[in-house]
């Protein structure tokens, strides 16, 4: 007899399983609320209910945790081919690869998953039997290799336009989940240039991003946000008034 998985959000899942060393800024058991607005963004991505799901944020808020997040728990509850892309080899290699061990490792429920030794390779791991792969926007023979159920574009301003005249990195990431009905692109990124205004919402009065001319907005990141639902996480200020 068999005993199903218990289905977790990924904040669930970090919440459970995910344990920060003495090495860490704040160890202990991970707080996916300390960046409560990646939690929507992971979710969707766990839901499996849109096909692109993209996130603006600004530097150093959290995304890549929460991308972590998203990928252990699927790995964990439900295991499919995976395909993350970074702008560059050196940001693959040096700055995600030995955060996602970290994970693995940390991880009670993944660590016994992992396939070592021989088949582990640095752009390459072998998760619950599925296939992890790390490849960068510049190598469009890496994103043209692998099917996937998901596929992650971080830092996708940064990513060149046109891979060798085979295509935007986006597109040929897509074109990995064609098998997968369920296939999910994540794509998040802090926004590069271009002119935004604000306007102030007439249903709950709270100030957000108004549409911008595409010409006008030269971040791609930005451009994919505004051709979806453009949903903010926002909260209004809480002013204290006092009186004598």
């Amino acid at each position: 007899m068999t005993k199903p998985a218990e289905v977790l959000t990924p904040d669930e899942w970090a919440q459970r399983y995910r344990t920060y060393g003495p090495e860490t800024g704040k160890p202990g058991p991970r707080d996916p609320w300390l960046t409560a607005y990646q939690i929507p963004f992971i979710r969707k991505i766990h839901d499996r209910t849109h096909r692109r799901v993209v996130a603006v944020t600004a530097a150093q808020s959290g995304k890549t945790e929460g991308l972590m997040d998203a990928i252990g728990a699927r790995l964990d509850q439900r295991p499919a081919p995976i395909i993350y892309v970074g702008p560059s080899r050196d940001f693959v290699s040096d700055q995600f690869e030995p955060r996602l061990m970290a994970l693995l490792d940390e991880a009670p429920s993944l660590a016994a998953k992992v396939v070592r030794g021989r088949r582990m390779k640095k752009t390459l791991k072998w998760v619950a039997g599925v296939r992890l792969r790390l490849a960068s926007a510049g190598s469009s023979t890496a994103l043209k290799s692998d099917p996937a159920a998901l596929g992650i574009a971080d830092e996708y301003d940064e990513m060149t336009a046109n891979i060798k005249g085979q295509g935007d990195p986006l597109g040929l990431l897509e074109a990995r989940g064609e098998t997968y009905a369920d296939f999910v692109a994540a794509v998040v990124s802090t926004p590069s240039q271009g002119t935004v205004e604000t306007e102030i919402d007439p249903v709950n009065g709270l100030e957000m991003w108004a549409r911008a001319d595409p010409e006008l907005v030269e971040s791609p990141i930005w451009r994919l946000f505004q051709s979806g639902t453009r949903h903010h996480f926002a909260w209004p200020c809480l002013l204290i008034s006092t009186q004598n």
